[in-house]
């Protein structure tokens, strides 16, 4: 085919050259792309998402974490944990979510940033296409996606779950819709946009009075209602949904979750926004120096929209101002002000078409900032010196650390192939840039089936989510043993030990049961713990507990004394030489009840006991209450069997009573306490069961005996049928 030349060559639509530059975006997330979460607040909005897509669940009870994190979450509704985030982040990240769980090799955990990677790139191909809209060249456009992409701290939160990405790109699409809204339609979905935005951050309902002044006042009269009207729409109905949903679960219409208020020092919020080593916005956005000569000229040059978005920018600076946190955590930089940050990117087009026009020193110092940014932004997508805020502080500049080899962030290090394909990636980007016309549709398809590829590699390499044998083993043994309903509960004894394991598992597609993360509890607070498990055993037949380092009855072992004492332990499996999974189950009623108490060795008396049918198939729930008569020290155990017509045994039980909980030896005389235990017998056992139970010596194997000297007690009996 003939080729046009230039002269003749129809120039290619705005969207194309706005839809290559955010394609070559894309194609550098992958290229810096980490894998693993650097934050709670990640962690938080990420357990919401999966419990969405995997058990239609909208609470965050999939963490029952102690301090710090009691703070990301509220008890509420039924006793659930809710997350304080926005519903409509964990709604969009369900996206990620669904698509890790269909590509092959791809696992959830490491899908989920391409949520923000997709909006940062859309924002800045948004700058291109709204700048050209505006009245400035292609060129400035390029140039202000590229400033945006690059050259601020939109780069490294490019690589996060956090919802201020999300929140800036919807921002910029609204006055981007609004700017020429002569369409119902057109206010519509603006206000549908910001709507989103306020179920992501219910702060960005802060741009809501500003864009709807300047749709009044920049639209004839006989259209300001019809337009108002339906912008406001979208925004009173999430509104109303939000209160909903606070009410649905806190009881309280205004209650999102939150124990911080807006009631931090403004002066300091600003200073450090403004002029701090740690979270300057300048310093995190070296370009934004140019608002200095750039921002009158937006304003006298676009006049109403240019006030508007000056004012917005403003307000957002004094309302995180008073945020008691205003610093956002230990992140990279002023996080809360992302979210402003394209429009404040879009106010430079003057200074940017000035510098493009020049030769001199007005391009030098565009070209000197931007490298600027470029370099600030290395340091946060290359290393992860974010552990060290455990050292420094949280206001720590990280940006001072020297970088070291071993905070290097960067999935590809593990796998350089997929370096190369997302260079292959930006490569086909930068070309569809210089001909879009001819390139774009074949740069999409490489982009799509690039990003496919690299997401399989990104969940094989599964960095920060820990995965060993032991887990896999776990797995195994629920997918041949649970049953619909079960839940794990996952309970290693450090402090922040469980983080890693227990983002392992929600990060595999195939872990399928109900999963849990329960730090253990100080003693100082039984009443939470109790509200904990007895939410637990209202939501779940069946829990299997995981534990490291900790030998059952360990006294340390908070979670498994309080499972013991609130539901029927079943048996201990160790799948290492300190781990080990048990299973428990919620109590049944009783379908068999003692007639008289027995006394069993002048030591302790069988005061009641029942049988019940258990959750899991063929089982047999005991319950067994014991009341010390005499003080002893002997180490007696809790013996317990199913034998059948024969007189042979076909299930048992031996162990320290409470399943280990409670040794003879600290017995208090007069204290009654109730153990619960769970018998299962062999698949071919069948017919009439009878139940016998009582205490042992295990040195010696000498039972206690009762007053007529038998050495059991006769609970009752069972009927089974054989399994087929």
């Amino acid at each position: 085919m003939k080729q046009e030349s230039g002269a003749n060559r129809v120039p290619p639509r705005p969207s194309s050259t706005a839809i290559t530059l955010g394609l070559a975006l894309f194609a550098i997330y992958w290229l810096t792309i980490s894998g693993a979460f650097h934050s709670i607040d990640e962690h938080a909005v990420f357990a919401v998402a999966r419990n969405i897509v995997y058990h239609g669940r909208v609470d965050q009870s999939v963490l029952f974490w102690d301090e710090p994190y009691v703070h990301q979450a509220l008890f509420g509704r039924e006793g659930a944990l809710y997350s304080k985030y926005g519903i409509g982040h964990s709604l969009l990240l369900t996206l990620p979510i669904l698509l890790g769980r269909l590509i092959p090799g791809a696992t959830l955990g490491t899908a989920t940033p391409l949520l923000n990677m997709v909006a940062t790139a859309a924002t800045g191909a948004l700058l291109v296409s709204t700048s050209q809209r505006l009245g400035y060249r292609s060129p400035v456009g390029i140039a202000l996606g590229l400033l945006f992409g690059l050259s601020t701290f939109a780069w490294v939160y490019a690589d996060t779950t956090f919802g201020e990405p999300i929140v800036g790109f919807l921002t910029l699409a609204a006055f981007a819709l609004l700017w020429e809204a002569q369409k119902r339609r057109n206010a519509l979905l603006a206000g549908a946009l910001l709507a989103v935005a306020m179920t992501v951050r219910p702060t960005s309902l802060l741009a809501v009075p500003f864009f709807g002044l300047a749709l009044w006042f920049g639209t004839a009269k006989p259209r300001r209602w019809p337009l108002l009207s339906a912008f406001a729409l979208p925004l009173i109905l999430a509104a109303l949904a939000l209160v909903g949903f606070n009410l649905w679960r806190f009881a309280d219409p205004l209650q999102f979750g939150y124990s911080e208020r807006f009631d931090g020092s403004l002066a300091a919020g600003i200073i450090g926004f403004l002029f701090s080593l740690d979270r300057s916005i300048f310093l995190f956005a070296p370009p934004l120096l140019l608002l200095i000569g750039s921002l009158p000229r937006f304003v006298a040059r676009h006049r109403l929209w240019g006030m508007v978005l000056t004012a917005l920018a403003l307000a957002t600076l004094l309302l995180y101002s008073l945020w008691p946190v205003f610093w956002g955590g230990p992140v990279w930089g002023p996080r809360y002000l992302l979210p402003i940050l394209p429009c404040l990117i879009l106010m430079l087009a003057p200074a940017v078409e000035i510098a493009l026009a020049s030769a001199g020193g007005q391009r030098l110092a565009l070209w000197l900032l931007a490298l600027a940014g470029i370099a600030i932004q290395l340091l946060g997508v290359l290393w992860n010196s974010l552990p060290m805020t455990q050292e420094f502080g949280q206001r720590y500049p990280l940006w001072l650390l020297p970088p070291r080899a071993a905070w290097l962030d960067v999935a590809w290090q593990h796998r350089p192939s997929g370096a190369l394909l997302a260079l292959a990636l930006l490569v086909a980007a930068v070309i569809a840039i210089y001909r879009p016309r001819r390139w774009l549709g074949p740069a999409l398809g490489v982009s799509a089936l690039g990003s496919v590829l690299l997401l399989s590699w990104l969940g094989q390499i599964s960095l920060g989510f820990q995965w060993r044998d032991v887990d896999a083993a776990v797995q195994a043994k629920l997918a041949n043993e649970g049953q619909t309903g079960d839940a794990l509960v996952l309970n290693p004894a450090p402090y922040q030990a469980p983080i890693a394991l227990l983002f392992g598992y929600l990060n595999r597609p195939e872990a399928d049961v109900a999963l849990y993360g329960i730090y253990r509890l100080p003693p100082e607070a039984p009443d939470r713990q109790s509200a904990e498990w007895a939410y637990l055993l209202q939501q779940h037949d069946r829990l299997w507990l995981y534990t490291d380092g900790v030998a059952r009855g360990d006294p340390q072992s908070s979670a498994e004394s309080a499972l013991t004492a609130g539901a029927v332990a079943g048996p201990t499996e160790w799948l290492s030489d300190s781990e080990r999974l048990t299973l428990f189950e919620a109590v049944q009623p009783p379908t068999t009840t003692p007639t008289r108490p027995v006394l069993l060795g002048d030591l302790v008396r069988l005061t009641a006991w029942a049988i019940a049918e258990g959750h899991t198939p063929r089982s047999t729930q005991i319950s067994l209450t014991w009341e010390p008569v005499a003080p002893t020290v002997a180490p007696l155990h809790t013996f317990v069997q199913l034998l059948d017509e024969s007189g042979e045994l076909v299930a048992g039980w031996d162990a320290i009573p409470g399943a280990g909980t409670r040794p003879t030896e600290r017995w208090q005389v007069g204290v009654p306490f109730t153990e619960r235990l769970l018998l299962t017998p062999t698949a071919t056992a069948a017919g009439k069961l009878t139940i016998i139970a009582g205490l042992v010596d295990p040195t010696s194997g000498e039972r206690l005996q009762s007053p007529d000297g038998a050495t059991y007690v006769t609970l009752g009996t069972v009927a089974l049928e054989a399994n087929e």
